[in-house]
């Protein structure tokens, strides 16, 4: 497997910097978790989903950046999310 370059802020998540890549599950994660996964999980791809309060954050973070004119690139490269996420997470709260 390749793997990528990733960054982490502080306590934060790891992110890959370019998300073609995927970064090694013993790169990201403690060795015991890497052995407990491989018990139910023999190889290939993984989808680890993000957590729903943290979605939250990331939505509210992009309408306030939205609200206080931050062009919508801008908001994607800064949170690292594609255009297509921001125009869904914009679209969502201003119906909602």
């Amino acid at each position: 497997m390749i793997t990528a370059e990733y960054t982490k802020k502080g306590d934060g998540p790891i992110k890959p910097k370019d998300r073609r890549n995927p970064i090694g599950a013993f790169d990201a994660l403690p060795e015991g978790v890497v052995r407990m996964i491989q018990k139910h999980f023999h190889g290939g791809t993984l989808y680890v989903p993000v957590d729903d309060r943290i979605k939250a954050r990331r939505d509210e973070r992009v309408m306030q950046m939205a609200d206080s004119g931050v062009h919508y690139k801008d908001i994607a490269d800064t949170l690292g999310i594609t255009m297509t996420t921001i125009y869904t997470i914009i679209k969502k709260e201003t119906v909602a």
